[in-house]
């Protein structure tokens, strides 16, 4: 392979000094030019390093601040710039970058920021044929009308895809053939076989088993042929005799039902009612809740009482449904109720007490819930949904601390308050130590909390 120098190396050396001397005397003295200029001659790092002065390491640190330079010293390196822009332009233009890679065995990126450092245009060069591309517009236009792309790009040595790409590059597009009298006529029967299969079938996937295609192409299908319309009536059809079917159906159910009841047991009438009230729902057990009424029945007619959640296990169900299924129909929970469905008053005044204590006492949230027979989580809610901010722990607990108060007062020595309460002997110093100051303090606080200044100790 000939390679064209710029310039013997050796003379590249010679010239150095009176180069970097023009450099210096034009008031250019930077170091970019200098190291440049090393790097032009083919100088390695070491070299470069040694001439500067300067550290290997601190050369190499320069060079990554500096993209061209180095990019520079890798041409260089590899004999690429040894070549004109002459010689790199004409093969730009006559080969790819693959060509031109194979041929400085460089790799590609490479002779791509070469050319953009030079400024070189790289054209586009993808076809194999000097023929075709020699090939006039007109003259592939008639070689379409006769022969298909493929027998095109064997002609020309090259693949079919390469030479639809130049063809649609010169916007000649590929051939438009007509159908065949064959190719209408299995259109046609595809068409009728079609919207036959979608009044029938129910899913595009039962449609493509039939016609031995997959529900993606029978999609395609449907829009190819226009047929969505089609498509959504025939659902809509379907549905109405569905629903028209279960309408007869359970009128039927219904009627039958009627001729039942004058024989049916109490516990039969009250699990017909409950489905009704739940529109005969398919996903209901119906012989689950027919055991619930039998069982209901059994309970009501010995006249006992039990929990809620025993009789939940009994009949095989959840707890949290028992009083949900009897109050369906109306009838009175065969355990016992925390609370009345009626207005909760009680827990009403309640959450008045703990947002009050939020806006004016000292409490956190572990001693309201202590003082008001409650859970945190459950003041948290409550503070939550009225939109207050939470409560600070208090360092020691005011709850804590008035259990310690309270066992004091009822005779407990020290050890028995750290046994009973669980707790470190520290905790029990320091409450007693401070309880002329914490004890107003709670005393108070409390007053707030429960609305009532008769309180006089610090537990209630």
């Amino acid at each position: 392979m000939e390679k064209v120098l710029i310039k013997d190396n050796k003379m590249e050396e010679q010239n150095l000094e009176g180069r970097l001397e023009g450099i210096a005397a034009s008031g250019e003295s930077d170091s970019y030019q200098r190291r440049k200029e090393l790097v032009i001659c083919g100088y390695s790092l070491k070299e470069i390093a040694e001439a500067e002065g300067i550290a290997y390491s601190t050369l190499w640190a320069y060079l990554k601040r500096k993209p061209e330079l180095r990019s520079l010293l890798k041409s260089c390196k590899k004999g690429l710039h040894n070549y004109t822009d002459e010689v790199l332009a004409q093969d730009a233009a006559t080969l790819p970058y693959t060509g031109m890679g194979k041929k400085y065995g460089l790799p590609t990126y490479l002779i791509e920021k070469e050319l953009k450092r030079r400024g070189i245009k790289k054209k586009r060069v993808h076809l194999k044929s000097q023929e075709l591309r020699n090939a006039s517009d007109e003259e592939l236009k008639e070689a379409m009308e006769l022969f298909s792309s493929k027998e095109m790009g064997e002609y020309y040595g090259i693949s079919y895809s390469t030479f639809h790409k130049e063809a649609k590059m010169r916007n000649l597009g590929p051939k438009k053939y007509a159908p065949t009298p064959q190719i209408l006529e299995n259109r046609k029967a595809q068409l009728g076989l079609l919207t036959r299969l979608l009044a029938e079938k129910e899913t595009l996937q039962q449609i493509g088993n039939e016609m031995g295609f997959s529900r993606q192409w029978v999609s395609y299908l449907i829009a190819k042929y226009d047929l969505k319309g089609t498509w959504k009536k025939s659902i809509e059809d379907r549905k109405m005799l569905k629903s028209r079917y279960k309408q007869l159906v359970y009128n039927h159910v219904c009627h039958l039902l009627e001729q039942k009841l004058e024989t049916a047991s109490q516990a039969e009438k009250w699990a017909i009612q409950y489905m009704e009230r739940i529109n005969w729902n398919k996903n209901t057990n119906i012989e689950r809740i027919l055991r619930f009424f039998q069982y209901y029945s059994e309970v009501k007619s010995q006249g006992k009482k039990i929990s809620v959640w025993e009789f939940a296990r009994n009949v095989r169900i959840g707890g949290s449904h028992v009083n949900e299924i009897v109050d369906r129909i109306g009838l009175p929970t065969p355990g016992y109720r925390r609370y009345d469905k009626g207005p909760r008053k009680g827990s009403n005044r309640r959450n008045a007490r703990v947002i009050n204590a939020y806006q004016n006492t000292v409490f956190s949230r572990n001693d309201i819930a202590y003082f008001e027979g409650t859970t945190a989580a459950n003041v948290r809610r409550i503070a939550k949904n009225s939109r207050r901010s939470w409560l600070p722990a208090t360092n020691p607990s005011l709850a804590l601390t008035s259990q310690i108060y309270e066992a004091d007062d009822l005779g407990f020595s020290r050890e028995e308050i750290v046994q009973l309460l669980e707790i470190k002997p520290k905790k029990v110093d320091i409450a007693l130590q401070l309880r002329q100051k914490l004890e107003s303090l709670i005393i108070n606080e409390l007053r707030i909390l429960k609305q009532d200044h008769s309180i006089n100790k610090p537990y209630l």
